[in-house]
């Protein structure tokens, strides 16, 4: 990927992670309730749709656990994108797209299949797309 390129995907995910910020958590499933603690597998599937849809191609829905901790993040060859890694004590960016983290290591974290909603049950999806819209309407 070309610097500028990531430049622009950087400044997408950090968008994306302020308008979650701004969302009223009230309109949010459950798992949004302390984001970004407890959020990352929701987060990574609704990240993966914009970035999707504003041309960043397909990404990759990773989950590892680090003693009793899981965390979940997305990966693109060895691009890392995660937006709630900051929920863990000895992390705290924000907004986090990388080749190559050494912290995500410590998690051996898998790829488990493509980030798309469309494995999810079709309440699952509705649910997920309900935050989507709420989260994207917030992004200026």
């Amino acid at each position: 990927m070309l610097e500028s390129d990531l430049y622009k995907l950087f400044l997408s995910v950090l968008k994306f992670r302020k308008a979650i910020e701004k969302t009223d958590k009230s309109l949010l499933p459950i798992s949004f309730q302390e984001f970004p603690k407890g959020s990352s597998r929701n987060t990574s599937w609704i990240l993966a749709k914009y970035l999707q849809e504003n041309g960043f191609g397909e990404f990759e829905y990773v989950c590892g656990n680090r003693g009793l901790h899981s965390h979940s993040w997305l990966q693109q060859d060895n691009l890392i994108i995660d937006i709630t890694a900051d929920q863990f004590e000895d992390q705290k960016n924000k907004t986090i797209v990388v080749p190559n983290s050494e912290w995500h290591k410590m998690f051996n974290g898998k790829v488990q299949q493509i980030a798309t909603m469309d494995y999810f049950d079709q309440n699952t999806q509705t649910t997920l797309l309900n935050a989507y819209k709420v989260i994207v309407e917030n992004i200026k």
